[in-house]
């Protein structure tokens, strides 16, 4: 299945803002015309330099990749990865733009904006963590 593609936990969002390139907020449409509002989303499988400390200038490089890329896409969605909130309280999801063959996430450790990151301790979830992002 690519990673893309459709799946039982696909949302339509409305990106509002990108704080750094692994955090944004966004609209989420949940369907029935049901919205859930300002939800912060971490990018599952990335952890990308911060906007803030000694890591500020590649930070802004990579969140404003992520604005770029985001900028122009006509449909935006999500694939959440789990029913729980990840490390900082924050819902996973891998982060998705019409016409792309893979998604931001993936985008991200391919141009070396952002390295792999796997909060578990488990070896099968971080095996899976990077095939999803292959």
């Amino acid at each position: 299945m690519n990673e893309t593609s459709p799946t039982k936990y696909t949302y339509d969002i409305n990106v509002v803002s990108v704080y750094d390139a692994d955090t944004i907020t966004a609209d989420i449409d949940l369907g029935f015309k049901v919205w859930w509002h300002g939800q912060r989303l971490r990018l599952y499988g990335v952890n990308a330099p911060e906007v803030r400390g000694p890591e500020r200038v590649e930070g802004l490089v990579a969140r404003d990749k992520v604005r770029e890329w985001l900028r122009d896409a006509d449909r935006v969605w999500i694939n959440s990865v789990s029913d729980k909130a990840g490390k900082f309280g924050r819902p996973l999801a891998i982060l998705c733009i019409e016409g792309w063959e893979r998604s931001v996430n993936h985008h991200l450790l391919k141009d070396g904006l952002a390295t792999f990151a796997s909060y578990s301790k488990k070896q099968s979830v971080i095996d899976e963590a990077r095939r999803l992002l292959e």
